[in-house]
């Protein structure tokens, strides 16, 4: 209990000081403080799609740990996000979400702290984005066979459904089910077994489990540091120190900006967790601008014909970014 209060601390801390007078008034990047970078000259990272799942925390602590550890192969997101709903505070969220939107219920947890989700998953190792996906699962007709990639937030939703009719005994063995969910670890006979034995509360727990197991590999290299510090004067500058470390940084802010360059709204359905992978100056803004990775796909029609969008990387002018920051993660190589 006394987690859930401090975490509820937290939540009111951010609203008060985000509308505190102090909050506006900002250090802003000079030219000779913002020389070009870009991250995916050295690490490319590929753009993933979230779709309607809110997952977009797991997506940027999974491309930030692919990043800082240099891992080849792409981290599974979906790992992280499932990794991150046995914790106390997404129950929480879940509970309450679930209790005001009654749209929501009977569906998977969502919405996170990447800082939380970074420090569950690093005892345990990553999983890759092989053995379970972040953004498309893999759904088999069992009559013939015929394979077709859906949406992860439907396809949980179809498996809750085929949970229930197994568990109520229409479906009574593997060959009976209409379709199936296929991974690399995981078979049909499989598949059925974690329906049949899981509670529904801990069926995606059991899935992520046994897609992982057999590849989870630990974190390579020395230990790290994961600092959250909230949106203040200096955030540009320590997310600058950063960049000229050659790590990248992860900020929260609302999304609304995405659709409207001029937007101000502290609209909390729209908070929303990126990447921010690299910086440029723009002579013609005079802004040192941002390179924003983002977990909506590859698509730049879904955005402000405005901003400068490069197969789903966006570039932010800074003035447009510091009024929809909440906060920033910074990592730290020990």
């Amino acid at each position: 209990m006394k987690k859930w209060i401090f975490k509820f601390g937290i939540l009111a801390l951010v609203t008060f000081h985000l509308e505190s007078p102090q909050a506006f008034a900002y250090y802003s990047t000079d030219e000779s403080s913002c020389s070009s970078i870009d991250f995916r000259n050295t690490f490319p990272l590929a753009t993933r799609n979230q779709e309607g799942l809110s997952w977009c925390f797991a997506h940027s602590a999974a491309d930030y740990l692919q990043y800082t550890f240099q891992i080849p192969v792409q981290l599974s997101a979906a790992d992280i996000a499932i990794n991150y709903s046995k914790s106390n505070w997404s129950r929480l969220v879940h509970f309450f979400t679930h209790l005001v939107d009654g749209s929501l219920r009977g569906q998977p947890p969502q919405t996170g702290i990447a800082q939380a989700a970074i420090k569950l998953i690093l005892p345990q190792g990553y999983c890759p984005e092989s053995a379970l996906p972040s953004d498309f699962w893999n759904r088999v007709d069992s009559a013939t066979g015929e394979q077709k990639k859906e949406e992860i937030l439907q396809s949980i939703l179809d498996m809750y459904s085929l949970q229930k009719d197994i568990q109520a005994g229409i479906y009574s063995s593997p060959a009976d089910l209409p379709f199936y969910f296929s991974f690399l670890h995981v078979s049909r006979e499989d598949f059925f077994n974690l329906l049949q034995n899981s509670s529904h509360n801990k069926l995606l727990l059991k899935l992520r489990n046994q897609a992982c197991s057999l590849e989870r590999k630990p974190f390579p290299g020395n230990p790290i540091s994961v600092n959250f510090k909230l949106r203040g004067r200096h955030v540009f500058q320590r997310m600058n120190d950063s960049f000229d470390r050659s790590m990248p940084v992860t900020v929260d802010f609302f999304a609304s900006l995405l659709k409207d360059y001029e937007s101000r709204a502290k609209d909390i359905t729209s908070f929303h967790t990126v990447l921010l992978y690299g910086r440029k100056f723009d002579p013609a803004t005079q802004q040192c601008t941002y390179l924003l990775k983002n977990s909506w796909g590859t698509e730049c029609t879904r955005y402000d014909p405005r901003i400068e969008c490069e197969h789903g990387y966006l570039w932010i002018a800074e003035n447009k970014l510091f009024p929809n920051m909440t906060s920033q993660l910074i990592i730290n190589r020990e």
